[in-house]
């Protein structure tokens, strides 16, 4: 850097530092711009095909940045396709290849993310004590940077984590505290997703219909078109509730509705839980036929989207099955086997209802031992874990065992151990219509209160503001005034720095404007012969060559009285004149493409694509975005000939089999992207042949750029941008 331009840069610092406050200092570069549009739109896609996301991930590595977001933005897609595939091992990997590159860029959001994908690993692959220790490394990064939105995601996911571990009462107080700090902001939202994991809780409680009215709450809120995996999970949830109380019919509708919601949205893989419910539903209603075909339907999905975490829940409902139809060996087999899946799982609800069903299987095969140890095993089980409903099955079991087995004063001791937790679940509900009409009295008051709080909190914070503003500005004006003046002393430097070189940065634009109106003059004038000679060739020569070929053919009509011999050599004589004239015709066409005059760029190159490989064993695709109209002349014209420059290339040097053509417009610019897979180039070769020079000759004419890339024997592709007026 020269001493002007140090000069120059000066000023410019100082200019920047008078409206700092106005403007972010560290504005967004274009790369950053084009990276986080490929991002956002390859998570967009993630819910259609690996080959979309795929798509976005080549894109944004052919984006010039040595940014470490570009590497996060890979991982990141990698993860979630891999996640929404339940690819755990490839989650693993690239969870910590995104943790590398965030921390790499020293982007905290990004970092937290991290973390949080991380901890959802290892919660998938039953480690919940590496889980718990990536939640909290998440929440206290997203808290340290104070993103709410960020910290509501990782609770919502850490809490699920500690109810299934028995933990529902530090769950209950975060949820209750969340609820009560978001109804003051109205983050309606917010409130729906703690209200969703209050439902859990209570669920998971026995509290039915608690639960039932904190997911229809859940459900108003999350009823839109951007939360339809919300929706789905609350109102199965609904469905479980529904079952818990024998109320089957309004069960089997919740299940019923997941199931067309699913479907209307293509949503196929969220339809496993709901058909595992709805045959648990059909098999209490006895009907035995649907049952197994809806275990059957979620056992096919589930292998089809390897989402083995069903793999229990089926099994369980595979040994009901089985149980209910007098095979109690075989509902003892699926019994175990369910267990063994929900332990590996750390699941400890799934665990209970296991060993109590286990238990029951036990009874009916007449194994006293193994059947009081499996009750026995899930009534402490679902002790510790605070589950009503499970402690009241394993007492029911116990009840009936000791019945069974002739212990009356024990099964007597277990009846009324079972009656009265039924009873106290039941009883809930003439609590909960009293209750109601006083949170209906409560709620009003409230919100008459937080109105007030809100008023007052609304006020402090504008005089608090009004002040921190006053005090900002004094000391803005003292630096603005010392700012002008040391401008004032450099601009008198620079000005006379200035006048001396402008004369000669006007020479050299000038010889710049020349030498592109120069190039671009060969150009016109090599379209232009290239034009006069394919109309020549057509009007010309082309005629002639139909005249020559009507007298011909009259001729050759007319010679009847002909060997046979010489009849061949008059035949053979009509197919060179009749190649030569289609070479002719051919040779016009290629000279001065009417097609793209006529009809665009887009179908000019199709033409041109199967013009050059319908005689070769090269294979090739073609595929166009966002051409809605027609580009300028000289744009069109110049993309062709840089495209069929290119396929020239590939067909005489590359040895390829199959090409891709990919053009499409993004905002300002379009975007050409011409890849083979031959024999490639090396990375550090610069390729200066006439073709290639005379491409890098035409986009300049067109403010457009050509980047190479490959390696020996992987192909390579050709990537030209051109940014649009």
């Amino acid at each position: 850097m020269n001493f002007q331009s140090l000069i120059l840069y000066c000023i410019f610092f100082f200019s920047g530092c008078l409206t700092v406050q106005a403007q972010n200092p560290n504005s967004t570069s274009k790369q950053r711009q084009e990276l986080d549009l490929y991002f956002e739109k390859g998570i967009a896609s993630n819910e259609r095909t690996q080959d979309s996301v795929q798509f976005y991930i080549r894109l944004i590595d052919q984006v010039q940045t040595t940014d470490p977001i570009k590497g996060y933005y890979k991982s990141a897609l990698n993860y979630s396709h891999a996640f929404s595939l339940e690819n755990i091992e490839e989650t693993g990997r690239f969870g910590f290849s995104m943790l590398d590159w965030s921390s790499q860029a020293n982007e905290a959001c990004f970092i937290a993310d991290s973390y949080e994908c991380i901890a959802l690993y290892y919660r998938e692959i039953s480690m919940p004590d590496s889980a718990t220790h990536y939640f909290e490394l998440a929440l206290k990064t997203a808290r340290d940077i104070s993103d709410a939105d960020r910290i509501q995601s990782i609770l919502t996911n850490y809490s699920n984590l500690l109810i299934k571990q028995g933990k529902k009462d530090e769950v209950l107080a975060y949820a209750m505290n969340a609820i009560e700090r978001d109804s003051i902001f109205n983050k309606k939202k917010n409130q729906a997703s703690y209200y969703h994991l209050l439902g859990n809780i209570y669920l998971y409680s026995g509290d039915y219909p608690n639960a039932l009215n904190a997911y229809q709450i859940a459900y108003k809120g999350f009823e839109s078109k951007q939360q339809i995996l919300k929706m789905i999970k609350v109102l199965n949830n609904i469905g479980l509730v529904y079952s818990a109380i024998d109320n089957l019919e309004m069960a089997k509708k919740s299940y019923l509705d997941v199931i067309s919601l699913a479907t209307s949205h293509d949503l196929e893989k969220q339809k496993i839980s709901a058909l595992i419910n709805l045959g648990a539903v059909y098999l209490e209603l006895e009907d035995f036929e649907m049952n197994r075909k809806m275990l059957e339907e979620a056992l096919h999905l589930s292998t089809k989207y390897n989402s083995y975490k069903f793999q229990g829940s089926i099994q369980n409902n595979l040994g009901n099955l089985a149980y209910y139809q007098g095979d109690y060996a075989l509902a003892l087999n699926h019994f175990s086997n369910a267990l063994a899946i929900n332990i590996s799982r750390d699941d400890k609800h799934e665990q209970a209802l296991c060993l109590s069903n286990k238990g029951w299987a036990y009874l009916m095969l007449n194994n006293k031992a193994l059947c009081f140890e499996s009750f026995n095993e899930a009534l402490n089980l679902a002790t510790s874990i605070q589950s009503a409903e499970k402690r009241m099955m394993a007492l029911e079991g116990l009840a009936d065992a000791s019945e069974y087995f002739g212990n009356y004063k024990d099964a007597l001791f277990y009846k009324n151990k079972y009656v009265a937790l039924k009873d106290s679940l039941l009883g809930e509900k003439s609590k909960n219509k009293i209750a109601e009409l006083q949170t209906l009295y409560e709620s009003e008051k409230k919100e008459n209160e937080i109105k007030d709080l809100k008023q007052e909190q609304a006020y402090n914070s504008l005089t608090i503001r009004e002040n921190e503003l006053q005090i900002s500005r004094l000391n803005w004006q003292r630096f603005a005034l010392a700012s002008v003046i040391f401008l004032m002393i450099l601009v008198a430097y620079v000005s006379w720095r200035s006048i001396k070189t402008k004369k000669e940065l006007e020479k050299n634009q000038a010889i710049i404007r020349e030498r592109e109106k120069g190039i671009q003059a060969v150009f016109d004038a090599t379209e232009e012969e290239r034009q006069r000679i394919a109309k020549d060739l057509h009007d010309g020569v082309g005629q002639q060559m139909s005249g020559l070929k009507l007298a011909w053919q009259n001729l050759t009509i007319s010679s009847k009285n002909l060997s046979e011999e010489e009849k061949n050599k008059l035949h053979e004589l009509s197919k060179i004149l009749d190649t030569t004239a289609a070479d002719v015709r051919d040779i016009s066409h290629r000279m001065m493409p009417k097609v793209l005059e006529a009809f665009g760029l887009v179908p000019a190159i199709d033409e041109m694509l199967e013009k050059s490989f319908s005689l070769s064993e090269i294979k090739y695709e073609f595929e166009h975005y966002n051409f809605d109209q027609r580009l300028p002349k000289k744009t069109e014209l110049a993309l062709f000939r840089i495209c069929q420059e290119l396929i020239n290339n590939i067909i005489k040097h590359a040895n390829a089999n199959f090409v891709s053509i990919q053009l499409f417009k993004n905002q300002n610019q379009l975007i050409l992207i011409v890849e083979d897979n031959g024999k490639g180039i090396k990375n550090d070769a610069r390729p200066e042949g006439h073709g290639l020079l005379n491409i890098k000759s035409r986009l300049n004419t067109i403010n457009g750029q050509v980047n190479y890339e490959g390696s020996q024997g992987a192909g390579t592709t050709a990537t030209i941008r051109i940014l649009l007026s």
